[in-house]
């Protein structure tokens, strides 16, 4: 897949949806760095909001997959304000407050993440997950009865 990508993206560099998808696979196989260069590209040149906030979620993703979380964070928060209720959505908030929990932010977390609760619907492994993150927050704060109350919803899953 990553050679048919990039194929398209030689004949056509600003290909939307080779952009995009080229950087989902090479974040897949942990080529952060590959990964964040197209999606940067996606984001500097698309005006599409669907593939501009994918765009920046990608980014954040790849960033925080090097560890540089500033920058992680910086592109999240813009793929939120680019989503404008795309399904990505979701996805870019657990992103943030996982990010936020990585740069001990846990207030921040546990806001950002309570906002995925409210939005999960039925999706038993987004909660759980969120879930998760949510008492390693809690935990880091101090606050263990109500961690444990979190990995005790968790595990009742």
């Amino acid at each position: 897949a990553i050679d048919t990508y990039k194929s398209v993206v030689a004949i056509s560099p600003n290909h939307e949806a080779a952009l995009y998808n080229l950087a989902d696979v090479l974040q897949r196989v942990r080529s952060n760095e590959e990964s964040v260069r197209y999606a940067q590209r996606l984001v500097e040149t698309t005006s599409t909001p669907k593939f501009k906030a994918g765009g920046f979620y990608l980014l954040g993703r790849g960033y925080a997959g090097l560890e540089t979380y500033t920058q992680a964070e910086k592109s999240l928060v813009r793929g939120l304000e680019a989503a404008q209720n795309q399904p990505v959505q979701t996805s870019i908030l657990q992103s943030l407050g996982v990010v936020q929990l990585r740069i001990a932010r846990y207030a921040d977390s546990l806001k950002t993440l309570a906002k995925v609760l409210e939005v999960a619907g039925s999706d038993v492994s987004l909660i759980s997950d969120t879930e998760d993150c949510m008492a390693q927050a809690l935990e880091r704060m101090g606050e263990h009865q109500a961690a444990m109350q979190m990995v005790e919803r968790v595990r009742e899953r």
